[in-house]
């Protein structure tokens, strides 16, 4: 520690050896005067913390006030008379310089001219300005603990005055401060400097589209600058800055799916999407689905699931992908709409418009939950579809009804999942069912009652003669879901759940690619000495091919007795060791057709069993081709020919703003790199970089659409001819469309509407949220 002589002033100095890991970058001081590649050692030097212990000006009793006024270079510190192109500049510039210097910056005050209706002068101020009033420190009734005293009088503070256009002059600048100061690589938690830059708000945007997770995506964020100090935020300021950023498109969001419908549209051909708007130009539902997704069904198209389970925050709005299987036994997906209410007009509008998309080829089952409004409307647009109910919704309140009984361990358990999933015929369901609700005195149980209600809709033994290609399972249901995960949360707006949708398909395309290679590498080793096998490996994929030799792998254990020979001949078949059923398999030797009692055929369309030791016993080895179904095979999509460009790497995508990202990260470190090894370098890069930042501002203005405006215009509009809604299509027929409109007119986001089953909302909404829903509804 050394000692000044005259002045009497204590002054410590930290050198830069102990300015280790302190380079945090300074940004935005002022687009004239830039200095963002200098770092805090470079452009502060050793950090000269003054503390006069001579009397500057007294307090009231007497005692000396500490005075401290930090150290920065001229180019960092403003003067009286500076000059700023606006008033954000200006604004920019002083919380820059506050975070070098370590103290927190306040907004003071803000005056507007009546005759100029715009503001005409700011003055800022350190955050410990002023003082508490005494009214709040001499408060004896508290309910809680005082708050700590921040503000103590600081006298530090900034005013610019507007004085013509583009021209705002610093008229007052107090230095000092009356308290210390933060070092500068801990300024970055103070909150005036929690707020990132729009460049990491963006990155860590795209960052998150391409990685899904937030957490990660910060991580990652954190590791590449060198810790969170060099971030500019944590992660609550990162998450508190996109939420603003969602509120401040609020009202622009379905303008923004127009938009990316349009482009969509225009890169691929075959892509469809269609609109819904009420008298208001309100919209009350979409659907949309690309080429890729065309062809997939007319592949895999004869089951498709139908969800309506995920939910928007902003509107609370049911997001509904259709969903089917395909022959990797993956998720797959037909489409996806948004609905803004759930009543029987607005799904048969969906389901319509879904089915004239497909070229009006009809499913042969649909799967869906128990809702009434979505059962009606399916009986009237599938009229010929059978439908039925996903099992996964139907029990999945069993724990809630049933907690008390259904655990891990429990007799009730196992005789409950016995009942659902192990019986074959419905008069084994309907015994076992019975004896259940007896034994455990389950009668009250309403829930039971409606459950066994619908039980011709879900149960497997009802619905076994139904060929559902494993859709109603519960593992295939959380499949889907899975399938959204990292994609789509309850935070997203409507355009965030477009492009989660979007992602989540090109990720479930790359996943198909993958299992493409995978088949074409190479084939399994055969389990069994069955000649039937080698034909059998060459046909499937590789996930149907394990559940086919399952079944051939176990057909031995199993007898086959025949009991009957006519035309049909009837086999009693059963295991050698277990006790199990007998299951009864007839076989049509003149048409070669073979049936087993368990359906397991019928129900996912593979061989069972039992079949196979029939077979074996009639020396067939070789399967019968009308047993192979062509959407289990390797060749599912073979033939099926759709003019599409369904991979939507275009200016757009998520990845390529990743990769478009990093290789202009990459340029601009050597940028940077070059131009601090002399004045004159850095002054050259300056002055191109702010040239060029404004030469792309101005291209983004001159690109500048009318989405910005809510405006759109809307160039295919017919009435649906029910409750005065009109309907936004594009892409009918392969995208040939209607005549075009000449009226142009304003498309607003969806009104909110509380569907079904919504609980009253308690999340607690901001002023600038309340604000703006009361200027909306106006």
């Amino acid at each position: 520690m050394e000692y000044g002589s005259d002045k009497g002033v204590m002054a410590t100095e930290l050198t830069s050896s102990s300015m280790e890991n302190r380079t945090q970058p300074v940004q935005n001081l002022e687009c004239t005067e830039s200095i963002q590649s200098m770092s805090i050692e470079e452009s502060v030097g050793p950090v000269l913390c003054v503390e006069p212990i001579t009397s500057i000006c007294h307090s009231k009793v007497g005692e000396p006030e500490l005075e401290f006024i930090p150290t920065v270079p001229d180019a960092c510190k403003p003067y009286i008379g500076r000059e700023f192109t606006s008033e954000e500049a200006a604004t920019e510039f002083y919380h820059a310089y506050a975070k070098i210097s370590g103290f927190n910056v306040r907004l003071n005050q803000r005056d507007v001219s009546k005759k100029l209706k715009m503001v005409v002068f700011r003055s800022f101020c350190c955050s410990k300005e002023g003082k508490r009033q005494a009214k709040f420190l001499e408060n004896t009734n508290r309910k809680r603990a005082p708050k700590p005293i921040t503000r103590v009088g600081c006298p530090a503070e900034l005013a610019v005055k507007r004085q013509g256009e583009n021209r705002w002059v610093v008229t007052k600048f107090v230095e000092k401060h009356s308290h210390e100061l933060m070092t500068p690589i801990k300024s970055h938690i103070l909150p005036s400097h929690k707020t990132p830059p729009e460049e990491d708000v963006t990155f860590f945007e795209v960052l998150r589209e391409v990685a899904g997770d937030p957490a990660n995506t910060l991580d990652f964020m954190m590791n590449k600058s060198g810790g969170p100090s060099n971030t500019g935020s944590l992660d609550k300021d990162v998450k508190r800055t996109l939420q603003t950023k969602r509120l401040v498109t609020y009202g622009k969001d379905i303008a923004s799916v127009y938009k990316y419908f349009k482009q969509a549209a225009s890169d691929d051909p075959s892509f469809f999407y269609e609109m819904q708007i009420d008298d208001e130009a309100h919209v009350t539902a979409c659907f949309w689905v690309d080429g890729g997704s065309k062809l997939d069904y007319r592949a895999f198209g004869d089951v498709i699931c139908f969800d309506n389970t995920y939910k928007t925050d902003l509107y609370d709005v049911p997001f509904t992908p259709f969903t089917g299987v395909s022959n990797h036994k993956q998720t797959i997906l037909f489409g996806a709409g948004l609905l803004f209410n759930e009543t029987i007009e607005d799904f048969k509008w969906l389901f319509r418009t879904w089915l004239k998309a497909m070229g009006g080829k009809h499913p042969k089952t649909i799967i869906t939950d128990q809702d009434s409004a979505i059962r009606t409307a399916i009986a009237d647009v599938f009229p010929h579809t059978q439908h039925r109910f996903c099992m996964w919704h139907e029990l999945q309140k069993v724990r809630t009804h049933l907690g008390y009984l259904y655990h891990k361990g429990s007799k009730f358990k196992g005789d409950f999942d016995r009942c659902i999933y192990q019986t074959e015929t419905v008069h084994e369901f309907e015994r076992l069912w019975a004896s259940m609700m007896k034994e455990y005195k389950l009668e009250h149980v309403d829930w039971l009652h409606q459950v066994y209600d619908t039980r011709h809709m879900w149960a497997p033994a009802y619905v076994r003669n139904t060929f559902l290609a494993g859709i109603s399972t519960t593992q295939r249901n959380e499949s889907v879901r899975a399938m959204f995960d990292g994609y789509l949360n309850p935070y997203l707006a409507l355009m965030g759940f477009v492009l989660g949708y979007q992602k989540a398909l090109e990720n479930r395309r790359h996943d198909e690619l993958v299992a493409n290679d995978k088949n074409s590498y190479g084939s399994p080793l055969p389990r069994t000495p069955f000649d039937i096998e080698k034909g059998l490996i060459q046909v499937y994929t590789n996930e149907v091919l394990k559940d086919v030799i399952e079944e051939l792998f176990q057909s031995p254990l199993y007898n086959a007795n025949l009991v009957d020979k006519d035309l049909v001949s009837t086999y009693e078949v059963t295991h050698m060791s277990k006790k199990e059923k007998v299951h009864i398999v007839t076989y049509n030797e003149n048409e070669n057709k073979i049936s087993c009692s368990c359906l397991l055929f019928e129900f996912q369309g593979i061989v069972c069993r039992h079949s196979f030791a029939v077979f074996r016993i009639l020396g067939i080895d070789k399967m019968p081709e009308h047993y192979i179904l062509k959407r289990w095979t390797r060749h599912a999509k073979a033939g099926l020919v759709v003019d599409t460009n369904n991979s939507h790497y275009d200016h757009n995508s998520e990845i390529f703003k990743f990769s478009h990202h990093n290789e202009i990260g990459h340029n601009l470190k050597r940028l940077s790199h070059e131009a601090l090894k002399s004045k004159q370098k850095f002054a050259c890069a300056n002055e191109r970089i702010r040239k060029l930042v404004e030469e792309l501002e101005r291209m983004d203005e001159e690109d500048a659409i009318s989405v910005g405006q809510n405006e759109i215009s809307i160039e295919q509009v017919g009435t649906s001819g029910e409750h005065g809604l009109m309907c936004l299509e594009v892409g009918v027929d392969g995208g040939s469309g209607l005549a075009l409109s000449s009226t142009d007119i304003v498309l607003w986001d969806p009104k909110v509407f509380r569907n079904k089953g919504c609980s009253t909302s308690k999340r607690f909404k901001s002023n600038n949220e309340l604000a703006f829903n009361d200027t909306h509804m106006d």
